[in-house]
Order: structure tokens, then C-alpha cells, then sequence
């Protein structure tokens, strides 16, 4: 099955750039690291379209290893533009068919000693693997392992990073590292690029600080700004983070109000919380439906509902969604703007991997209204939103000089971080009689950023009540456009095998006349006639052709009962 050479996606300056400097490498294996937003998997489907049209008298063969299921599906979905098809439901311990180039699977299914087995009988000279989110790899000492026996000979192997990544004493197989233990990249596409190039949104941060008291083995109180031992700012943090506290009540309603003002001119904007762990999460869902007025939708990884859930909440109008371990790297909702990170991690790849769930841009949108981050002030999570306000600097001090979607006369925003007491209240403004939602304050607030020193917020709240007056309904598109991406193959091979499971019990139905003719035996006679032993990994077209069968021997069976 060759690829399609010819696709629709137009690549941007970095993914040019990359296909340019990739076109020196000589194979072997290549670290890429892409700020979380900037369209890695775009860059990685134009690299292994090219790989494969260089090498056309090899097999194509992609294997993909991913941190999570949902992404196995992204994946499969987002390369078959490319043409390009991946199985995300690989068995594991099978061939897969002719109409697949190569499967999509997690780290931890590759740790099984079955699927790597497998997998290296049926990897070919030339093959390409891609290693999503590689820092995974590091998470268990056997998957590691498994890398290193399953694609010894592959031909290329790309690695995937949103961001450069220490080894932590376990190292990697197919990365280099440099003498600080730090994965050293063959190419580097940072956030401040992507801020510069408009790729992604620049970033407001909204600590929430104050006082905090709890019990551990005596009773604490110790403020934010308060210069404690670590073991005692964690404790603090957690402490924090319970659902009834005032800093998280603050927050989440300082976050809805922003949310709010938003999705009065895009009315899917969506808010992402995501929560330490389950019944954190279920405590969090449930101050949230109180502020907000409406359930948000809750996904939890362990639960078996969880990807559908998933998929329900990023094609809906839903304002927001509480999350555990689902909603974390890789995973794209472009209508996410709003972030309430209520998570006790404190690491630079973690916190930079969440808010990169908020930062992409979105067509229709303009680049410069910036993503909005709401956290506690715990010393550590503060240091770390200092440093990528430190990295968007630059990109947002370029624009200034560019055109842009502002209005005349508006310039580039210089953002700091901005600091709430959990103690304030947040009632909104009157000004000159005329009273101001909290919603209006804080979108005026937002404008500001952009607007010269000196600009004073009664005439851009004056200015926002104004132009909400005259604004029409706004409308959204739905749906992809008409010469928009192919579908992938394992989509059509799920609606097939769904469409055959109807047949069958219809056949099985139509001859409930002959004596042990049952569902089983009504697989074995399709399948007979497909020519395979199972139907797991049966091409599309083999099928289509047992849809066609059934559908033909249920006409045979009418025509005969009616007597036609």
C-alpha cells in the first residue's frame, strides 16, 4: 500500500524548515522537539511522506508509540491525510492487513513480551517508527527495553518531544544526551518561537495567593510568599487544592468569569481543570457545577467511558471539563482557552505540557488573544509560568512591529504575571453609575494588555458594552470542509464490521429453519468465503466483500421464501 504523495495540508515556516534540515539526515534515529501547539504531528506526517517517496521500492512500514490510547486514534486520524493509515486497534499479536501501513499503540502495550515479539518478526528494512512524547519512555525500565529489541532495525526512528527533557537516571534508548544528563535535540522549535510566528497563543497567568492553614502531624499556617522547607510547600499545595478551599473557589470562579467573557464572541470556548486524581476531581466537578451553574463533563482515565466522553466533550458547546490523566499531552481541543490547573505537579515538562493544552491558535480567532492559566502560588508552579512569560517576551516584542488583527493604534501586550489574594473580592466595577460584570472587568483587563501605558479602562469597558450591543449572533462552521482529509481506514473497517454484525443476525434469523445454524456457523461460512481464518485483521476490501455476501444470500433467501 503506497501513501498518497499528493495532500492538503499547508506546512508552516518551522515544518518547512524541519523537512529542509531533515533532508541531510542520513536515517538512524532524530530527536525533534516542538513546543506543545505548534503542529508536531503535521511535521512528522510530512517527514515520513517524504521518507517513503525517497525509498520507494522499500515496504512502508510506520509504527507509532504514543503515551495514551486517545492519542493511538489522533494519530491514525491525523496522518491519514497524509495518506498514510495506521490501526489503533492492532491485536497486538497479529499481522495487520494490507490496508494499513503500520499500527499505533502505547508504551505500555508495547512493554508485552507477545506484542514486541511480534512486532520485530514483522518490522522490514525501512521502516519508520515514531516516539511520541519519548520522556515516556523513561516511566518504566521494561518499555525502554522493548524499544530498543522491538526497532533495532528500523531505518528511521523520530522521537517526539513538547520540550527538552532531563534523563532522570534512565535514559532512553535512540536519544543522545549532552553532559548535564539533557536529551540533546536534532531539532529544536521552542514556545517563544511559536508565540513569534503566531502558532501559538501568548499566555496569561493568574496566581492565586494567601494565606493556607492545615494538619499534619500538628497544625500549619503558612502563606504562599512564605519561604518554607519542600516537604512542607507540598504540604501547603495539597492542603490548597481541597475542592472546598478558598483558593480553589477563587480560582474556579475567577476562570468561569474569564470563560464567560470569551464565549460571548466564541461561544464554544471551553475550560479545561484538571485534578490531582479521581475523587478530587469528582469533588472539583462538583464546585464547578455550583459556580457555573451547569455539570461539566468529567473524564477520568481509569473509567471505561472515558475516550467516548472524550470525544462527546471536543465536538460540543460544553463550557468545561474536569480531568485526570486524560486531557494531558498530545490530545488536541482546539476550543480550550481557559486552564485551572489544580494538580500538585511540579516539574517544568508537566506544567508546560498542560498549558499547552491552551495555547493553540484557532482559525477564526485572532493569534493575540492570549490563552488565560489559573493556578495556585505555590513557589515552584510560580517559577515555572515566570519562565515561559520570560520565553514569550521576545515573540510578543517582535509583533509589535507586524502587522497584525488588532485594532490601529494597539500594540503588542508586555504580560507579567498576575497575583490575586484569595482574600479579594471580585464584584465587578461602577463607573459613573454604570455598573460593570466581573465578565467586562476582566476582558477589559485582557485589552489592556495590548493598549499603550497610560489607556484608561473606563473607555475600553465603554467601548466592550458598546460593541456587545451591535455585535450579531456569531456563527460557527460545522464539519470538515468538502475536500477536507481522508477518512482512515480504520474508520470505514469499524463501520463494516458494525454493518456485518447486523447481517449476521439477520442471516442467522432468516434460517432459523436449519437445524445448528447459529452465529458462529454463519461467521464460518462468511469468512469461508473472504478467504480468511478471522475477521480481526481482514482488509476493507474482504470486508466489503462479506457485506456484499450477506446482503446477497439475504436477497437469495427472500426471493426464495416469497417464492419469487
Amino acid at each position: 500500500m503506497q501513501p498518497s504523495q499528493e495532500h492538503k495540508v499547508r506546512l508552516r515556516d518551522w515544518q518547512q524548515r524541519l523537512l529542509d534540515e531533515a533532508g541531510a539526515w542520513d536515517g538512524g534515529a532524530r530527536l525533534i522537539v516542538a513546543s506543545p501547539g505548534s503542529g508536531k504531528t503535521t511535521a512528522t506526517g510530512a517527514l515520513v511522506s517524504r521518507h517513503f517517496a525517497r525509498h520507494p521500492t522499500r515496504r512502508q512500514q510506520l509504527i507509532v508509540i504514543c503515551p495514551s490510547t486517545e492519542l493511538r486514534y489522533q494519530w491514525a486520524d491525523s496522518l491519514a491525510d497524509w495518506g498514510i493509515h495506521l490501526n489503533p486497534e492492532w491485536s497486538g499479536t497479529e499481522p495487520w492487513s494490507a490496508d494499513y501501513h503500520g499500527v499505533s499503540l502505547t508504551y505500555a502495550g508495547l512493554s508485552s513480551s507477545a506484542t514486541e515479539l511480534v512486532l520485530r518478526k514483522l518490522i522490514r528494512p525501512g521502516a519508520v517508527v515514531v516516539l511520541d512524547e519519548v520522556h515516556h519512555a523513561a516511566e518504566q525500565r521494561s518499555w525502554g527495553a522493548a524499544l530498543a529489541k522491538a526497532f533495532q532495525y528500523a531505518s528511521l526512528v523520530v522521537a517526539l518531544s513538547g520540550t527538552p527533557f532531563r534523563s532522570d537516571g534512565r535514559r532512553i534508548p535512540f536519544i543522545r544526551y549532552d553532559e548535564h544528563d539533557v536529551a540533546v535535540a536534532d531539532f529544536d522549535y521552542g514556545y517563544g518561537h511559536a508565540v513569534h510566528d503566531r502558532i501559538c497563543r501568548p499566555v496569561n497567568f493568574h496566581v492565586r495567593t494567601g494565606d493556607v492553614e492545615w494538619f499534619s502531624d500538628d497544625e500549619y499556617a503558612a502563606h504562599f510568599d512564605d519561604d518554607v522547607p519542600d516537604e512542607i510547600a507540598r504540604q501547603r499545595l495539597r492542603a490548597a487544592l481541597a475542592p472546598d478551599h478558598e483558593h480553589v473557589q477563587g480560582s474556579l470562579t475567577d476562570a468561569h468569569e474569564r470563560l464567560l467573557a470569551l464565549r460571548a464572541s466564541e461561544p464554544d470556548a471551553a475550560g479545561l481543570a484538571i485534578c490531582i486524581d479521581a475523587p478530587h476531581a469528582r469533588s472539583v466537578a462538583a464546585a464547578l457545577h455550583e459556580i457555573a451553574g451547569e455539570a461539566p463533563e468529567l473524564i477520568i482515565s481509569a473509567e471505561a467511558s472515558a475516550h467516548e466522553r472524550l470525544r462527546h466533550f471536543r465536538n460540543s458547546q460544553q463550557p468545561w471539563v474536569v480531568s485526570v490523566r486524560m486531557i494531558s499531552e498530545g490530545v488536541d481541543i482546539p476550543r480550550l482557552t481557559v486552564l485551572a490547573m489544580l494538580t500538585t505537579v511540579r516539574t517544568d515538562l508537566h506544567f508546560r505540557q498542560a498549558v499547552g493544552r491552551v495555547i493553540r491558535t484557532r482559525a477564526g480567532q485572532p493569534p493575540e488573544r492570549p490563552a488565560d492559566v489559573f493556578l495556585l502560588g505555590d513557589p515552584a508552579i510560580r517559577r515555572l509560568a515566570e519562565q515561559m512569560e520570560e520565553e514569550q517576551r521576545p515573540g510578543l516584542k517582535h509583533r509589535a512591529a507586524r502587522p497584525s488583527n488588532l485594532e490601529p493604534g494597539h500594540h503588542a501586550p508586555h504580560r507579567e504575571v498576575i497575583t490575586t489574594d484569595s482574600s479579594s473580592r471580585r464584584d465587578g466595577l461602577i463607573i459613573a453609575g454604570v455598573h460593570y460584570t466581573p465578565q467586562e472587568v476582566t476582558q477589559a483587563q485582557t485589552m489592556l494588555s495590548f493598549l499603550p501605558g497610560g489607556t484608561d479602562i473606563a473607555g475600553v469597558l465603554q467601548g466592550l458594552r458598546a460593541t456587545a450591543a451591535q455585535a450579531p449572533a456569531a456563527s460557527h462552521a460545522t464539519g470538515p470542509a468538502a475536500d477536507g482529509p481522508q477518512a482512515p481506514a480504520y474508520q470505514e473497517a469499524a463501520a463494516l464490521k458494525r454493518e456485518l454484525n447486523r447481517l449476521v443476525a439477520a442471516l442467522v434469523k432468516a434460517r432459523s429453519y436449519m437445524p445448528g445454524y447459529d452465529q458462529r456457523e454463519a461467521n464460518r461460512e462468511i469468512n469461508e468465503h473472504i478467504g480468511v481464518y478471522t475477521r480481526r485483521n481482514a482488509s476493507v476490501e474482504q470486508l466489503r466483500l462479506a457485506v456484499q455476501y450477506c446482503k446477497d444470500t439475504l436477497k437469495q433467501l427472500r426471493a426464495e421464501l416469497s417464492g419469487g
